[in-house]
């Protein structure tokens, strides 16, 4: 991705690159679903 605007309007560099920051970021996210409770259905 292009971050010209990013780096020049706000002098914003990344961290991680894209591949390691999509890795980072799926495996956050399969962590917190993977946490989740059941949820029940309760009343009508």
């Amino acid at each position: 991705p292009d971050i010209t605007k990013a780096r020049e309007l706000l002098g914003w560099e990344p961290q991680v690159g894209l591949d390691e920051g999509m890795a980072k970021t799926i495996a956050w996210f399969q962590q917190q679903l993977s946490q989740r409770l059941p949820v029940s259905m309760v009343g009508n």
